[in-house]
């Protein structure tokens, strides 16, 4: 409590500027082994800001601290995210030391009265699966937001989700905790798409998918070992829909994964594919749960009842054309036909009459054209025979 009372001191109340800090949450040691050597304890305090009248969350980091840098970045860059369901970075600011006491820095972020996934886990059992899915994908959907912003969680664990009074699902410690105490996995390819999965694996089964690391990290117990790996979410509790071992296997690298299985390796992929799991496995309102296939006859005789309807109208519109306008037409084409007929025939009778009883034309002027060719052809001949005797 001593590090807190550097910051001053108004009617017997610890603060920092207008912020007063009411209760420490936590008190984190770095016992654990991180990149730096020069890495202090870090507290969390429960506080409140006068000028807004509204509680706020204060984390207290010494100046010596060779992660400071790290975190104020992050700091930063997360402030610069805007989403209703991260809890935000509202100020950063120094605090001076005093007395013997060290020079600190104080992040300030929003506060919010709730429930996080592991108290809800130790007090209200395990989650629907279908639950389960709605959530991570609404948690997938935030971090693909702040991926648009080139900023990850880092560090997610069943206490950086919480379920406010209200019902809504609020994520803390974006980027920050990631900054000071690093991820829970250091092996993953993608810290956040392995938190994913490992979230979803902890809410449909009640313990965290790791192996080798302790469990209070994540304050709940960890799965079950199967050799070098952890059992899928179906081997550990029983009428686990296949949508989410798919999600599971293909996120968190400890898990046994199905051969021919391709990995998730982005968020956006995540969130992708929960989203088509959770309109798998969300019931259709006001009817009973089903399975694919039969959502999808259902959709398909819908369909069908729409063509038919839509068709059915039509005829029935075309049906109410005026009854003399449909026999005018008629009689129209049939005249029509019945004087293209006539007008055939007669041509043909025509052309056969001239055939009958037509002159040879032609072959009279062939005679004509042979006979002169005959004439003309004698000439040259018998000048050329005379040319010739008389000479």
């Amino acid at each position: 409590m001593n590090e807190t009372k550097n910051a001053g001191d108004s009617g017997g109340r610890d603060r920092i500027d207008r912020y007063v800090l009411h209760e420490r949450v936590s008190l984190h040691s770095p016992t654990e082994k991180f990149d730096g050597y020069r890495q202090f304890p870090t507290e969390l305090w429960r506080g409140h800001d006068d000028v807004l009248d509204r509680a706020v969350s204060i984390r207290l980091i010494r100046k010596d601290d060779s992660r400071l840098n790290r975190v104020l970045g992050a700091a930063r860059a997360a402030a610069l995210v805007d989403d209703r369901r991260l809890l935000r970075i509202l100020d950063v600011m120094d605090v001076p030391g005093g007395d013997g006491d060290p020079a600190r820095t104080a992040i300030v972020s929003e506060w919010a009265h709730g429930q996080h996934l592991a108290d809800r886990l130790s007090t209200g059992g395990l989650f629907d699966p279908t639950v389960a899915v709605q959530t991570i994908a609404e948690v997938a959907r935030t971090l693909a937001n702040c991926a648009r912003h080139d900023i990850g969680h880092g560090r997610l664990r069943p206490t950086a989700l919480l379920w406010t009074e209200a019902g809504e699902i609020r994520l803390r410690g974006l980027a920050v905790d990631a900054g000071l105490f690093g991820p829970i996995d250091p092996a993953a390819p993608d810290a956040d798409v392995d938190g994913l999965g490992c979230v979803l694996y902890a809410m449909t089964t009640g313990r965290w998918p790791a192996l080798g690391i302790d469990s209070s990290l994540v304050h709940i117990p960890l799965a079950p070992a199967a050799g070098r790996t952890v059992p899928m979410p179906s081997r550990v509790r029983a009428g686990m829909p296949s949508e989410i071992d798919d999600l599971v296997t293909r996120s968190v690298r400890q898990v046994t994964r199905p051969r021919g299985s391709m990995p998730i390796t982005s968020v956006n992929a995540f969130t992708s594919l929960a989203g088509s799991a959770e309109d798998y496995l969300s019931p259709v309102p006001g009817a009973s749960p089903s399975s694919v296939g039969d959502r999808l006859r259902t959709a398909a005789t819908a369909a069908t009842t729409a063509i038919t309807t839509t068709s059915t109208d039509s005829t029935e519109q075309n049906s109410d054309l005026p009854r003399r306008r449909v026999g005018f037409l008629r009689f129209t084409g049939r005249l029509i036909a019945v004087g293209f007929g006539v007008a055939l025939t007669a041509g043909i009778a025509w052309f056969g009459w001239q055939q009958v009883v037509g002159e040879p034309v032609v072959e009279e002027q062939d005679v004509v054209a042979g006979e002169s060719i005959l004439e003309t052809g004698a000439v040259p001949f018998e000048e050329e025979f005379d040319s010739g005797l008389t000479a």
